[in-house]
């Protein structure tokens, strides 16, 4: 570890990996006691994995890493002298780069917010208003008091949960951002806040009628929640309210920052539309999956068709395995 600041721990946390990471984990934690390694015998969710590396850390001050990002010598130095000149500051996060697979520079971290604002008001309002294709949540790995997370739910499993994080964070004290980029962010397409290939089924005709952006599943792809129909953008509209009560905050403020979820609200609609559009095709397409799969099994078995006594709708392309 090549970081200027010497006193650390660095706990890895093996996501049930199936190539040599074990063996070199434990080669380096042979020869280093600052490094702690765990491995997960069964593959957990990103969020679970991350509030597992959280749990076991013992330090004051905490920040999440991912395994292929890069880091200045001098990052941690400089966040941790400024939470210590800085009291009521809850994290500190710098400047981000964005590097492909080869580690060449292709993009900048989103607008700054003003999250440094000694207002929670403000805070509150900066980070829930922000515009999504704009704002990527970067602030997310920066180096937070251990106090301030062990007061919320960490990562959640919904959409969005970075965003989520960092609002109920802000309630609690200022970001401050340090404007050198000593953060060099691989690009890989997997953050939990990009809806991935695996869980978009396809993207939803209603919704396209109201936003041209593709639409996130109203289907959980949680096995416990497979049947369940869940609101992605509804859960974020109701966490954020649920935030304001669960900070402590006076009258005045908490009002203000109702009006603001409020704003944030008519500022949505079409994305808080978009989920029981997506729920309402969704039901649709499976009805008339279940209602025209007795005949594809026959015509692809060489069987009379079942009569039908009313008139068949359009044409779907379903798959049947057959034996």
């Amino acid at each position: 570890m090549s970081q200027t600041y010497r006193d650390l721990e660095l706990i890895i946390c093996d996501n049930a990996s199936n190539d040599r990471t074990q063996q070199i984990c434990r080669d380096f934690a042979a020869h280093d006691g600052r490094i702690r390694y765990y491995r997960s015998e069964y593959r957990l969710s990103s969020a679970e994995n991350c509030n597992r590396a959280f749990n076991l850390s013992r330090g004051h001050y905490f920040k999440w890493a991912e395994a292929d990002d890069l880091y200045e010598p001098q990052l941690l130095e400089r966040c941790i002298c400024q939470l210590e000149a800085e009291p009521t500051a809850a994290m500190v996060f710098t400047r981000t780069h964005v590097i492909d697979p080869a580690g060449n520079v292709i993009s900048d971290d989103g607008c700054p917010l003003a999250t440094d604002s000694p207002s929670p008001v403000r805070r509150y309002r900066e980070l829930i208003c922000a515009e999504d294709r704009s704002h990527d949540a970067s602030e997310i790995f920066g180096l937070y008091r251990r106090s301030v997370l062990a007061r919320t739910n960490l990562l959640e499993r919904v959409c969005h949960g970075e965003s989520l994080l960092l609002v109920r964070c802000a309630l609690m004290g200022r970001f401050i951002r340090i404007d050198d980029g000593l953060l060099l962010k691989r690009d890989r397409g997997s953050r939990s806040t990009r809806p991935q290939p695996s869980q978009i089924q396809h993207e939803s005709v209603l919704a396209r009628l109201i936003s041209a952006r593709a639409t996130f599943p109203a289907t959980s792809s949680h096995a416990s929640k497979r049947a369940m129909l869940v609101f992605p953008e509804w859960v974020m509209a109701r966490e954020y309210f649920r935030a304001i009560s669960q900070t402590p905050l006076t009258p005045m403020q908490k009002r203000l920052c109702r009006f603001w979820w409020a704003l944030f609200l008519a500022r949505n609609a079409r994305k808080l539309l978009r989920d029981p559009l997506w729920a309402a095709e969704y039901f649709v397409f499976r009805a008339l999956d279940r209602y025209r799969r007795p005949r594809l099994v026959a015509q692809l078995q060489g069987r009379p068709e079942p009569s039908l006594s009313q008139p068949q709708g359009p044409a779907l392309d379903v798959t049947v395995s057959t034996p």
